[in-house]
């Protein structure tokens, strides 16, 4: 047998365990060797590709829900504040003038 029929291919799962630790600069040099020694680079690329992009769509879904929260919060003092204007707008006259001063 040749030196490529002999070497062992990384599983899925040693594959993603990579790409994240070397994303999150973690990576041992033992895993480093392994991947240079047994992974193909274009499997590689492909996954770090991919994890970048469900990298950057989470970032901006999270990023929505904290504006979509935000506006609703914003919304909802709005709403508050009409009522309280509206409450005191039905008071008479004298008493508005108290209750603002």
């Amino acid at each position: 047998m040749t030196d490529k029929q002999e070497r062992k291919t990384l599983t899925l799962r040693q594959m993603l365990q990579s790409v994240l630790a070397g994303a999150l600069g973690v990576q041992s040099g033992k895993n480093r060797a392994r991947d240079f020694s047994q992974g193909k680079p274009s499997q590689f690329i492909l996954l770090g590709v991919g994890f970048t992009l469900v990298f950057i769509l989470a970032i901006l879904g999270i990023v929505k829900l904290v504006l979509v929260w935000f506006l609703a919060v914003l919304a909802a003092a709005s709403v508050a504040q009409l009522i309280a204007r509206s409450a005191l707008d039905r008071l008479p006259d004298g008493k508005e003038a108290e209750k603002r001063g």
